[in-house]
C-alpha cells in the first residue's frame, strides 16, 4: 500500500482568492512558473517509500523538494525564513501549492536526504538532454566538477557561464575555471559571463559581526546572509552543525558556509583580467571577454 501524504489545501485547486486567481498577480515571467514545471517532473518514489502508513500524514516529499531547491535558488538557505516566505511570498505560495510546512521539517527533511538533492541536479541534465533532442539540437551534456574540466581536446568559438561564477567562491577554485576556459577557448572566441554581482541594496553595513579569531569584520547581507566586503564573500549560517559540510567555517561562535562570490563589477573586471582576458562589454555582472 501506498502511504497517505497531506492534501493540497481546497484554495489552490480553485484558485479562486479574491474572487479571481491570485496568482495571477505574478508577472507572466515569474521564473516560479518554470521552477514549477521542472519540479512536477521529479521523480520522489524513493523518498515516498520511506514514509510509513500509520500516523499523522505528512508533506509530500515533492513538495518538500520543490520548496528548499526553490529557496536556494533566491539565495534563502534558512529554514526559518523559508516557512516564512511560504506564508509571505505569492511565488513561494505557488511553489508551495500555499503549503507551509515548518523551519523544522524543512531542516530534518534537508538533513536526510542530502544525496537525493544531489540526483536531483543529474535529472536536469536528462531533462535538457530532452529538450535538446525534441528541438533537434547536438548539445552534449556532462555532470562534472566545472573546476576539474579538462584542458585539451575540442576548442570552442563560445563558451558561456550562465550564473555558475558566483557560485565558485574560493580564489584556488576561480583561477581553475578561469584556467580551463582559456585551454578551451578559441583564438579567436568569446567568454560569454552572467553573474551575480554585489547589490547595494542587500547591504547592511550596520550589522556587524566580528570574528575576534582572526580579526575579519562581516556584514548583515539580504535577509540572512553575511559578507566578508574584504574578499567578496557569502556566507549562510548553518542550522545544523558542519560535519556534512567541509568548507564550514566558525564566525562568532556560529557556523557558516561560503556560499556565493559578489564582486562589484569593476572587481570583476580586474579579475579577470589578472587572468588573462579583456573584457570588451560589461553591464553590471553581463560581461563579454576575449582572450588577450
Amino acid at each position: 500500500m501506498t502511504p497517505s501524504f497531506k492534501k493540497d489545501p481546497e484554495e489552490f485547486k480553485g484558485r479562486k482568492l479574491l474572487a479571481e486567481n491570485v496568482f495571477d498577480l505574478l508577472p507572466g515571467d515569474d521564473d516560479c512558473f518554470i521552477y514549477e514545471d521542472i519540479f512536477s517532473q521529479i521523480d520522489t518514489k524513493a523518498l515516498e517509500e520511506k514514509y510509513s502508513m500509520l500516523g499523522r500524514h505528512a508533506y509530500h516529499p515533492k513538495l518538500n523538494v520543490a520548496i528548499l531547491i526553490y529557496a536556494y535558488s533566491q539565495e534563502i538557505y534558512s529554514s526559518r525564513k523559508i516557512e516564512e516566505r511560504c506564508r509571505k511570498d505569492l511565488s513561494f505560495m505557488y511553489i508551495s501549492h500555499l503549503n507551509c510546512p515548518n523551519f523544522r521539517v524543512l531542516a530534518d527533511f534537508r538533513k536526510k536526504n542530502l544525496a537525493f538533492f544531489s540526483e536531483c541536479f543529474k535529472k536536469t541534465v536528462e531533462m535538457a538532454k530532452e529538450l535538446a533532442e525534441e528541438r533537434n539540437l547536438a548539445i552534449h551534456y556532462e555532470v562534472q566538477d566545472i573546476c576539474e574540466l579538462p584542458h585539451e581536446g575540442k576548442l570552442y568559438d563560445l563558451i558561456v557561464d550562465s550564473y555558475c561564477l558566483q557560485g565558485i567562491v574560493t580564489d584556488q577554485d576561480r583561477q581553475k575555471v578561469f584556467a580551463a576556459v582559456r585551454a578551451c577557448l578559441k583564438a579567436e572566441g568569446y567568454y560569454l559571463i552572467s553573474t551575480a554581482i554585489f547589490d547595494e541594496s542587500r547591504y547592511r553595513p550596520d550589522d556587524i559581526i566580528l570574528d575576534a579569531h582572526n580579526g575579519v569584520v562581516y556584514n548583515g547581507y539580504g535577509e540572512s546572509l553575511i559578507i566578508d566586503m574584504q574578499s567578496s564573500i557569502v556566507y549562510a549560517r548553518l542550522e545544523e552543525g558542519p560535519e556534512n559540510y567541509e568548507d564550514a567555517i566558525q564566525i562568532g561562535g556560529a557556523w557558516y558556509l561560503p556560499v556565493r562570490r559578489h564582486r562589484k563589477p569593476s572587481a570583476l573586471e580586474a579579475e579577470l583580467e589578472v587572468v588573462g582576458f579583456d573584457v570588451s562589454y560589461q553591464d553590471g555582472g553581463n560581461m563579454i571577454c576575449v582572450l588577450r
